[in-house]
């Protein structure tokens, strides 16, 4: 189990749609990244997905099977670690565990597992009042995975995370998906995910292989040279998009090889004291930018 989908699926508070005719396709095995802006309908999806919120239409499927029918069997296989859990000041991390396996009934082999591989082992008879925000994290890791769950639902890991903090729930993330389970996680997790799905207004943007949207995007150069001002106005009379970022610098949005083909030509006619071109990485967070700008 491990492949997720939503089909035309409409859900709405009253007379608001939060989600408009949505369509998931999250393959098994994915790190799958769902991003946009609050109010989006990105936590709605996931209630939906677990069955806490019933749409006005549309369905959802895992590994293909309607999930009305079979939702008590496909809950036992999924973990959920919720944006503002609740937890007990007073229990030690170890005693969260214990008592969440009063329902699944994993053991304490289990219980040690999930401490070990979440970092918090030396920490699991520590009450949780004393816990740092990285370690309530992994906390919430190792209860959403006591039950070894085929699909992993995390809402915000990262939030409030120190920079070695981040680092470590990446670390596991990447250990996760190597062991073969689905994650579905509501972060901006670019160093880690495979797959991203951008919403906007309960609609869906974009998705699909996070690689191919980086790579299929315009492309962005840096140019330092003397004639800033020339070379901007040469680029704008081709209908070449081009801004000036400082003096020195020309920043120039190459939206296919053939403008890039244009512009070595422009280089090659001009008399320009080149110094330095450097071309610019897309980032998900630039591309996510540029595509909810686009349907404001």
């Amino acid at each position: 189990m491990g492949k997720i989908e939503i089909r035309n699926l409409c859900f709405r508070y009253a007379k608001q749609i939060v989600l408009n005719n949505l369509n998931l396709d999250i393959p098994e095995n994915a790190l799958y990244g769902y991003l946009g802006n609050n109010g989006s309908g990105k936590t709605t999806t996931i209630q939906v997905l677990l069955g806490l919120a019933r749409p006005v239409k549309g369905e959802v499927l895992y590994d293909g099977q309607p999930f009305r029918d079979q939702r008590e069997k496909q809950l036992r296989k999924i973990g959920l670690c919720p944006g503002e859990p609740f937890y007990y000041d007073n229990l030690t991390g170890y005693e969260h565990l214990a008592y969440l396996d009063h329902i699944y009934h994993c053991g304490r082999t289990a219980i040690n597992k999930v401490l070990a591989i979440t970092g918090i082992e030396n920490a699991r008879n520590k009450k949780l009042r004393h816990y740092s925000t990285g370690m309530i994290h992994r906390l919430g890791m190792a209860m959403a995975l006591l039950h070894d769950p085929d699909i992993l639902f995390l809402d915000e890991p990262l939030n409030g995370l120190d920079p070695e903090g981040i680092h470590s729930i990446r670390e596991l993330l990447l250990q996760l998906h190597q062991e073969g389970k689905t994650v579905f996680l509501l972060d901006e997790v670019e160093k880690t995910c495979t797959h991203v799905g951008i919403l906007q207004h309960g609609c869906l943007l974009y998705q699909g292989d996070l690689s191919e949207l980086l790579n299929n995007i315009e492309k962005r150069i840096h140019i330092r040279l003397d004639k800033v001002d020339l070379l901007h106005s040469v680029c704008k009379e081709v209908q070449i998009d081009s801004r000036i970022k400082s003096e020195s610098i020309l920043e120039v949005i190459l939206s296919n090889d053939t403008t890039y083909d244009r512009l070595i030509e422009l280089l090659g006619q001009g008399d320009y004291h080149i110094s330095a071109i450097q071309p610019l990485e897309n980032t998900l967070e630039s591309v996510y930018l540029k595509l909810t700008s686009q349907t404001k």
